[in-house]
């Protein structure tokens, strides 16, 4: 082939592929805004990371938005409902939650099943029950949870030897009795259970 013929190809062909990537990482970065303001209007705050490149100085790492990802959202003291938690399905790298102080449901948590890399819930002064507990039994990666001030009992807590990662558990002393909590503690060794003094 002539190389005046390939010179524009290969010129036309790296254009595409640049085009491509920008596209790639620029796509998904507009989904996650669109779902940062669907948590606003529902009361809650988005937090967004930069999940780049390490090599990326960070002054050059506000140049670069479409690398930034939601890791955490902070729904307390707001009135969300299930509806309010619907975006969260989306959200499959979020790390921290926080609905503490809210009115949501066991059936509410349905909403959280698929955020298999959740490493910080809170549930505390809610009133999910045992219960809803079997719908986390999916956050295998969950490192702490909150559970202070709720309808928790030892059932409960026994729904919750299934979350091995599990590190640190909040819970008050009037909630679970001390023969549960020496279960639990034999079952998950490294979690530490604090225990909370209303």
């Amino acid at each position: 082939m002539d190389r005046k013929f390939t010179a524009p190809l290969a010129a036309g062909a790296l254009l595409t592929l640049a085009l491509l990537g920008v596209a790639c990482l620029y796509l998904p970065y507009q989904r996650e805004r669109q779902l940062a303001l669907e948590i606003q209007r529902s009361g809650g705050f988005a937090e967004f990371e930069f999940l780049g490149p390490d090599w990326i100085p960070t002054g050059i790492q506000t140049l670069l938005p479409f690398w930034n990802h939601i890791t955490s959202v902070d729904f307390s003291r707001t009135p969300v409902t299930g509806a309010g938690l619907e975006p969260l399905k989306r959200l499959t790298n979020l790390n921290g939650l926080n609905l503490s102080n809210t009115q949501i449901t066991d059936a509410d948590l349905e909403h959280l099943k698929g955020l298999t890399n959740l490493n910080g819930l809170e549930l505390n002064n809610t009133q999910i029950t045992d219960a809803g507990l079997e719908q986390l039994k999916g956050l295998t990666s969950l490192n702490w949870m909150d559970l202070s001030n709720t309808p928790i009992t030892d059932a409960g807590l026994e729904r919750l030897k299934g979350l091995t990662s599990l590190n640190t558990l909040f819970l008050d002393e009037r909630q679970v009795t001390a023969k549960s909590r020496t279960s639990f503690r034999k079952a998950l060794p490294s979690c530490r259970l604090e225990i909370v003094v209303p």
